[in-house]
């Protein structure tokens, strides 16, 4: 046996557990044996009894209804349980029905307290368990009435009521009679009133049916008057264009040259005073678009490169590297105020530059305030002149003998714009020379993030390679500084031609040479050939690599270029993916000094291997793009089948095996994204796997994850560049090509309707392919056009879509940029199915096509010259 707890040593332990669970003690009669096993349970549950009430000290006689008279009570409910064995642990619970909602927890109390209970019909019932918690359910109950005051029953708040009523009624009847004294009185005064307010009502009626109707007619002048000046001032212009084109004497050149000045001169005077009227109308909303505000400043001064350069004027372009990328607002009319701006900088400035330079004021949750800096070297605003220069019709210079035009509305304009921009405009008091024109503007955090650069060069490569910068401008040098260390480079400026030839001397000496050199053109003692002639006749800088900068492209400066083997020709204001690029291949080609695997993968493409080539379906629908990417795929000596929609790829797939296919996303019959999901489907418990790449006009957020979730393995934009062909086909099938040189050198061109550089690039600068193409599109456009105008008139918005579609990725592909996105937002029209606004569009769209291929057509004359 086991003791039960441990005990003195001078006695015995006090009790003892036995192997089969008995418990043993001792006492003093001997010795007690208890089996836990059988220990019973008490399952009688005690009855209960409510013994007495108790109201305010004083107990009622026994019964089971108590009547309780009218008062202020503290009642009090006594009661009890019957429970021989454990008395002390019987529980009980109480309620009074009526007053409490649930039961109340009285523990082993035996009374149960009520105070000031209202007047009503109540029932205290409790009941109570035993020691084993074996609870008795029916228990007891009592029923007790607590009768009201008599001002507390029905029968006082009716006499109460009818009291009332008739007291209201009495003074009613009085203050009616008052009243009716008092209506005939102000009858008579509000009939005299009333005359006179009918004779009011009459006359501001008419004067704001007046103000409506005048409110209207503007509008409606406003709308005819931008539509019947516009239009004639567009033949005019488009014909004399047409005019210049054809071959006339040099008098009659001079006659037509004249006229499309005086027109466009002309057509600016128009817009702005057109402008000026539709803000004053209130008829100009702002757009709420997500854009790239660096791509949008830069694009504007693009526009401008041309006539800075005929003025002798460097164009220069500092946007901050806190700006954000991405910004939500209207970029069209952020482009118009820089326009006014800058072309202002550019009227009045002799000599010297223009810039503007965009910077993060503030950053807040929802948005980010930008400050714009616009100044120039030019003859500046006299001081008196400041404070009204922004006013409507107002000119710095109003004499008879001025030399410079305009309306004046300019400024006037470019203030209302940026204040609906939520900004302000001002000029720089401090400013001595030239002009300094400050302004704010608040942009929305934008929802679509910029697409990452697909650059096959490395750029973390760039890191620590030491340039030097040649420029003779001051600002200029800062920029490309700054653009430079955004790459960490180490980048060094000098402003001559001397200045740098001592530089690239003392680096050579310090054994720390430098990488690449990049230098302007127009500069004066020595210009940018002049130094390029005298790094190459040095042995120690013959292979250095130069990139130059110029304003404007000059007759025979693409062949001084490649006879001093220069290795990128960039036209000013430099854009920085411009320049990027441009760094990226220059160094790319020195594959001697760049030994990166990255850079072997990237630029330095192997040798092709003799008798590799592809076996690619093409599905497309469109003849141009199936004419452009078969040239480029058969030129890279691949073997190309061409189909026209989705169900024709199938049956090609079924009948024959392809390396690789390119699916254009719309077609008609079965696009693309169907054709995929059936190939993929007829893939299932195969081991084959058929690549195929999205080939797609489309370029929005989202699309490239649908096509892959769709079942692509790729995604090729339009246009089809063959940069990016190259990427997707190297990929699949590494070792495929050699670098053509136009990835080794890119030149950038000022471009009109159609961006040439870009588009030979694309044929592979085979001009005979680019009058095929020509002629093509010549054939195919106006198809497409009256397709487009058919499913107009019918208002057919699909069919629009479709046609817009078909035009869109036309244009992108022979690098018609501007036309392409008048594509696109005559193809967004008809995808929203509101047509009203598709008309204009399609008008637009048809004299830019006749515009594309006017450009065309030049290009192949130049290649017949």
């Amino acid at each position: 046996m086991n003791a039960s707890e441990p005990a003195l040593a001078q006695s015995q332990p006090g009790g003892w557990r036995d192997a089969d669970g008995k418990l043993w003690f001792t006492s003093a009669k001997g010795i007690v044996s208890i089996d836990p096993r059988h220990i019973p349970r008490n399952d009688l549950a005690p009855p209960v009894l409510v013994e007495g009430v108790v109201v305010n000290d004083r107990p009622l006689s026994a019964g089971n209804d108590f009547q309780i008279a009218p008062g202020r009570h503290q009642i009090e409910f006594h009661f009890t349980a019957l429970s021989l064995q454990v008395p002390e642990r019987v529980q009980f619970k109480y309620k009074l029905e009526g007053f409490d909602g649930a039961w109340v927890e009285a523990g082993s109390r035996r009374v149960a307290y009520y105070n000031n209970l209202p007047p009503g019909k109540y029932l205290f019932h409790v009941i109570a368990s035993n020691d084993d918690g074996l609870w008795n359910e029916e228990g007891a109950s009592v029923q007790v009435t607590l009768q009201p005051h008599f001002y507390q029953t029905i029968w006082f708040d009716g006499v109460s009521g009818i009291f009332i009523l008739v007291i209201v009624f009495a003074a009613n009847r009085i203050n009616t009679r008052r009243i009716r004294a008092r209506a005939e009185e102000l009858s008579r005064i509000v009939d005299e009133r009333t005359k006179d307010l009918q004779s009011e009502i009459v006359v501001r009626q008419r004067a704001e049916n007046a103000a409506e109707a005048a409110n209207r007619a503007k509008s409606e002048f406003l709308a005819n008057m931008s539509h019947e000046i516009r239009t004639p001032m567009n033949g005019v212009i488009g014909m004399t264009d047409l005019a210049l084109d054809t071959d006339l004497s040099k008098e009659q050149r001079e006659y037509l040259e004249t006229v499309k000045d005086s027109a466009d001169s002309l057509l600016v005077v128009i817009n702005d005073i057109l402008d000026f009227s539709k803000i004053e109308a209130g008829k100009i909303d702002l757009e709420r678009i997500d854009f790239d505000l660096r791509e949008c400043v830069e694009s504007t001064l693009k526009a401008l490169a041309l006539r800075a350069d005929e003025r002798g004027l460097e164009l220069l372009c500092d946007v901050g590297r806190d700006v954000p990328e991405m910004v939500n607002g209207d970029p069209v009319r952020i482009r118009q105020v820089l326009m006014n701006l800058l072309g202002n900088g550019i009227k009045f400035t002799s000599e010297g530059e223009v810039a503007v330079t965009v910077n993060l004021q503030s950053q807040h949750a929802g948005h980010s305030i930008l400050h714009f800096v616009v100044s120039d070297t030019g003859i500046g605003i006299p001081r008196e002149k400041r404070q009204t220069i922004f006013d409507p019709f107002t000119q710095a210079d109003t004499s008879t003998t001025r030399q410079y035009g305009g309306t004046g509305l300019g400024l006037a304009i470019t203030k209302r714009l940026v204040e609906m921009m939520g900004g302000n405009i001002w000029l720089d008091d401090e400013s001595v020379h030239g002009t300094v024109v400050h302004f704010t503007s608040i942009w929305g955090i934008a929802e679509t993030k910029l697409s990452p650069v697909v650059n096959p060069f490395p750029l973390r490569l760039l890191q620590g390679m030491r340039v030097l910068v040649v420029d003779d401008n001051k600002t200029n040098r800062r920029i490309l500084d700054g653009m430079l260390a955004h790459w960490e480079m180490r980048a060094t400026s000098v402003a001559g031609g001397e200045e740098a030839l001592a530089e690239l001397v003392a680096a050579r000496d310090a054994a720390d040479p430098y990488t690449l050199i990049v230098t302007d053109v127009h500069m004066p003692r020595m210009d940018g050939f002049e130094l390029m002639e005298r790094i190459r006749v040095n042995p120690d800088f013959s292979e250095v690599a130069i990139l130059i900068l110029t304003s404007a492209g000059r007759r025979g400066d693409a062949v001084r270029c490649a006879q001093l083997n220069v290795a990128g020709y960039l036209v000013k204001p430099v854009r920085r993916s411009d320049l990027r690029d441009a760094i990226a291949r220059t160094l790319g080609s020195q594959h001697h000094e760049l030994t990166s695997e990255e850079v072997t993968q990237g630029l330095q493409k192997t040798t092709r291997q003799p008798g590799l080539s592809l076996k690619i379906l093409l599905a497309e629908d469109n003849q141009v793009n199936q004419r452009l990417a078969t040239r480029l795929l058969e030129k890279r000596g691949h073997e190309v089948t061409v189909v026209g929609n989705g169900r024709e790829a199938l049956d090609a797939l079924a009948r024959s095996a392809f390396d690789l296919v390119l699916m254009d996303v719309q077609m008609p019959i079965l696009d693309g994204i169907e054709a995929v999901m059936e190939i993929r489907l007829n893939e299932t418990g195969k081991p084959f796997h058929q690549r195929v790449v999205a080939l797609t006009a489309h370029a929005m957020k989202g699309d490239e994850e649908r096509c892959l979730a769709a079942g692509m393995d790729g995604y090729l934009s339009k246009p089809i560049r063959q940069q990016d062909l190259d990427r997707i086909l190297d990929s699949y099938f590494p070792g495929l090509r050699e670098p053509s040189a136009s990835e080794l050198i890119k030149v950038h061109m000022p471009a009109d309707f159609v961006d040439e550089a870009m588009l030979l690039d694309r044929v592979g600068g085979d001009r005979a392919f680019l009058s095929e193409l020509t002629e093509l599109f010549r054939i195919e456009y106006p198809r497409q056009l009256a397709y487009a105008r058919q499913a107009l008139a019918e208002e057919n918005s699909d069919g629009v879509m479709r046609a817009a579609h078909t035009l869109r990725g036309v244009l992108a592909n022979l690098a018609a940029t501007g036309p392409s996105e008048t594509g696109a937002t005559l193809e967004e029209i008809g995808n929203s199915g509101d047509l009203s606004m598709a008309g204009s569009t399609l008008d637009r769209l048809e004299e830019e096509l006749q515009n594309v291929l006017r450009t065309l057509e030049s290009f192949c004359d130049k290649a017949v010259q």
